[in-house]
């Protein structure tokens, strides 16, 4: 049974209104209903055998040019890349902290990058909502502040960006975080307000770039 009165993590003192249709949606109902829309998937868990039930559903469905996936982990990572080096991938954990450090000490130019999309939680503008404002002590704003200023970085961004790699900034939901995001150069965001961030690009176009990659990324937690 579902309760009625969840907290909804991402809108401050908001509750989750009663509604009589609790199924949650199968992954194959949204190839289904949204064949247009670009989805970023996160594979949770699950191993081999999730990663290829979700790639028989996106090659059924003809998505592979319209989906980005991967995984935080680095297993995910590779299983995904092996199993279809066609459908973009972003970067692990792992991944994004070797290469910040790269960029850093002047090594990344010398390597390689296979990953299509460097995706970043851009911490500093989701602190204030109920699930994580009392849990940054000072100690770990200050290790925000450091994390932000080295992988939120405006010059490691139009880096990558002249590899083709576009940074989006996950999970911004207010017209301050749009505006910081995309001011240090960031090509999309994730966002649970599709309707107010499309609204905010539309009377904020600047923002769009002539390649037309500052568009919404639909997330997918599987």
């Amino acid at each position: 049974r579902i309760n009625q009165h969840l907290h909804i993590t991402f809108a401050n003192e908001a509750l989750r209104k009663e509604c009589e249709d609790n199924r949650i949606p199968l992954f194959e109902d949204l190839l289904k209903e949204f064949p247009q829309v670009g989805l970023n998937l996160d594979l949770k868990s699950g191993g081999p055998e999730l990663v290829e039930k979700v790639h028989e559903l996106i090659s059924k469905y003809k998505r592979k040019s319209k989906t980005v996936w991967g995984g935080m982990s680095s297993t995910t990572l590779e299983l995904c890349y092996n199993r279809d080096h066609s459908i973009p991938i972003y970067f692990s954990t792992k991944r994004v902290v070797v290469t910040v450090l790269s960029f850093w000490t002047g090594l990344l130019a010398f390597m390689p990058i296979r990953e299509s999309y460097f995706e970043l939680p851009y911490f500093s503008h989701f602190v204030h909502l109920s699930s994580f404002e009392n849990r940054l002590s000072p100690r770990l704003r200050f290790i925000t502040s450091v994390y932000e200023g080295l992988a939120l970085n405006r010059f490691l961004i139009h880096y990558l960006q002249r590899r083709g790699i576009p940074t989006w900034a996950f999970v911004l939901n207010t017209e301050e975080s749009w505006h910081a995001a995309f001011s240090k150069g960031c090509a999309g965001v994730h966002t649970d307000f599709p309707s107010k961030l499309r609204v905010f690009l539309d009377e904020n176009p600047q923002y769009v770039s002539n390649e037309g990659i500052s568009l919404l990324s639909n997330c997918d937690e599987l």
